[in-house]
C-alpha cells in the first residue's frame, strides 16, 4: 500500500507543484499543491494523512471516514484521515494544500507517551481545525525537508512527536467535550422551516451557518440534531435535495444541462453529472434521453 506522497504522485501527479522528503527515523513524504475545483476520491494508504490550507478559504465538502459532510477549509486549516481508510472531497475552488503522510509508529509512540490506550483520532474527523501549533510544526517540517538535514533527524522526529502528540490531545479534547454535550433535538416545526429554506433556496450556495441560525442551533448542535432527526448529514440531505430538483427539471424542462445545474444548486455541471451519476447510476443527458 503506498503512502500519501507515493499516491498522490501517481493519481494526482499533475496538481503536484513541490515533493520534499523528510529523513527521520523513517522516510517521510510531503508535497504542495495546487488544485482546481472539483471532486477528489483518495485511495486508503499506509500513513496518516494530514491537508494543511496554506491559500485562501474554501468551500468544500469531504467524508474522511465517517461520512460526506460540509466541511469549508479556512486558511490554515487541516484535515487528517487515518491509515487505511479512503477519503473523498468535493472542494468549489481552486485551492493550495500542504500534505504530509505521517507513519503510524509515531502516533503509536504518541499514544503511550500520552497514556492513551492508542491513537484515536475519530473525533476529528467530522471537520476541519484549525491549531497553530500544527501549523507551525507542519511549516517547520517543510522547511527542514528543503535544508537537507541541516538539523539532523532527531529535529525531524522531535517535531513529528510535537505534532501527533499535539493532534490527539486535540481529538482527545473533542472526545471529552462531546461526553458532556446534551444532544440537541430538532422539533418538526424547526424540520419543517429547514425544508422550506432549502427548497426556496435550493439554487444558492447553501451554508450550515444559515441552517443553523434558522433554529437558533450552533453549527455542530445543528449538524448532530438534524442527523439524529433525518439519518444523514446536512450535506448529504442537501445533495440529495439538489438531485431530485434537478431530476423534476430534467422532466419537465427543456432547460439546458448546465442551467439545470446551476438551478439547483451545483457548482458545474460537471458537478451535477458526478453526484447524479452515482445515485441514479446514468448521466443527466442519458437520463433525459431515455425519458424522450
Amino acid at each position: 500500500m503506498d503512502d500519501y506522497l507515493a499516491f498522490y504522485r501517481r493519481v494526482y501527479g499533475v496538481y503536484l507543484r513541490e515533493a520534499r522528503l523528510l529523513e527521520g527515523k523513517d522516510t517521510i513524504g510531503m508535497f504542495l499543491t495546487q488544485q482546481p475545483e472539483g471532486c477528489f476520491p483518495d485511495e486508503a494508504t499506509s500513513t496518516y494523512n494530514l491537508q494543511l490550507n496554506i491559500g485562501s478559504p474554501v468551500l468544500a465538502s469531504a467524508d474522511l471516514g465517517v461520512g460526506k459532510r460540509e466541511m469549508p477549509m479556512p486558511r490554515g486549516g487541516f484535515v487528517i484521515v487515518p491509515p487505511e481508510t479512503k477519503a473523498d472531497y468535493d472542494v468549489y475552488l481552486d485551492h493550495r494544500i500542504m500534505g504530509l503522510g505521517i507513519p503510524t509508529s509515531y502516533f503509536d509512540n504518541a499514544a503511550t507517551d500520552l497514556g492513551l490506550s492508542g491513537p484515536s483520532i475519530e473525533s476529528l474527523l467530522s471537520d476541519a481545525h484549525t491549531d497553530a501549533i500544527v501549523k507551525q510544526v507542519v511549516k517547520e517540517c517543510w522547511a527542514e525537508a528543503n535544508r537537507r538535514l541541516l538539523r539532523g533527524s532527531l529535529f525531524i522526529d522531535a517535531n513529528l512527536m510535537i505534532l501527533t502528540s499535539r493532534i490527539l490531545s486535540l481529538a482527545a479534547g473533542r472526545r471529552s467535550r462531546a461526553k458532556t454535550v446534551k444532544p440537541a433535538l430538532l422539533s418538526d416545526r424547526h424540520y419543517d422551516l429547514i425544508c422550506q429554506y432549502v427548497d426556496s433556496n435550493i439554487e444558492t450556495n447553501l451554508r450550515m451557518k444559515s441552517l443553523a441560525r434558522l433554529v437558533d442551533m450552533s453549527e455542530h448542535s445543528f449538524s448532530r440534531a438534524f442527523k439524529a432527526r433525518t439519518g444523514r448529514s446536512p450535506y448529504q440531505w442537501v445533495i440529495d435535495r439538489r438531485l431530485t430538483r434537478a431530476e423534476m427539471l430534467l422532466r419537465k424542462s427543456k432547460m439546458s444541462l448546465a442551467e439545470i445545474a446551476f438551478a439547483a444548486g451545483f457548482s458545474s455541471q460537471a458537478h451535477m453529472t458526478t453526484l447524479f451519476s452515482q445515485r441514479m447510476g446514468t448521466t443527466p443527458a442519458e437520463f433525459r434521453l431515455v425519458l424522450s
